[in-house]
């Protein structure tokens, strides 16, 4: 094979590699820690909510966790007609970011927009819709 047939099939390979990490793919998958996950740039994002905080989860592609003692974090929580900003604040030995916002109360269309700035100064943006999802049949738990 000649150099531009190798670079062809792994412009190909990449493609379809980064394509299978949509939203609609992690919906369809589970997580680690049970949340909602999602890609940002460099990271994946698993973000689980509680009635008045929320924990980020973050690690690299490879699903190794990246320490998030160097990022900038920030939520923006939108619910009904409130708007509310939440700094997220690094706790290193969980590896986590965690925000609490005491104020608001979950609705099923509760969005989420989460905000992580790199130390380089790049900001990565994810969305997540963190409501309660519709119930999957499992076909394994039916009476036998």
């Amino acid at each position: 094979m000649n150099y531009r047939t190798l670079l062809y099939i792994g412009t190909l390979l990449v493609s379809q590699a980064l394509h299978a990490h949509d939203d609609a793919y992690f919906d369809t998958h589970p997580t680690p820690n049970g949340g909602q996950m999602r890609m940002a740039g460099p990271f994946h994002l698993e973000l689980l909510m509680g009635e008045e905080s929320m924990t980020v989860y973050v690690t690299d592609h490879a699903g190794t966790p990246v320490s998030p003692k160097t990022l900038q974090a920030e939520a923006i929580l939108l619910s009904g007609q409130v708007k509310q900003r939440i700094r997220l604040k690094a706790d290193a030995g969980l590896k986590t970011l965690r925000g609490r916002f005491p104020s608001v109360k979950l609705r099923p269309d509760t969005l989420v927009i989460l905000m992580v700035e790199t130390d380089d100064k790049r900001l990565h943006l994810a969305r997540f819709r963190p409501g309660p999802k519709a119930p999957e049949s499992n076909p394994e738990s039916t009476a036998r």
